[in-house]
């Protein structure tokens, strides 16, 4: 697995955060600044779920690969 670089923006309502996979093999998660800390930290979670999956590089349908990290998450504070 490459470098995790985060970054928090202004996103719409409806994502709360995405990922990105560079020419290096390093990923950018962008997480929603109008979340609470928890919710970001619950889709940083999520992104790195779909990072350690290798979804990436999947052909797996979109909606697949997003059940699969939902379900992996266990979450601890």
């Amino acid at each position: 697995m490459g470098n995790i670089f985060v970054y928090i923006l202004n996103l719409p309502c409806s994502i709360r955060g995405y990922t990105t996979r560079d020419c290096d093999g390093d990923y950018s998660i962008y997480l929603n600044s109008n979340l609470t800390h928890e919710a970001q930290l619950e889709a940083y979670a999520h992104e790195v779920e779909h990072i350690k999956a290798n979804h990436f590089d999947s052909e797996q349908k979109l909606l697949l690969c997003e059940e699969q990290a939902s379900y992996s998450i266990t979450f601890r504070y």
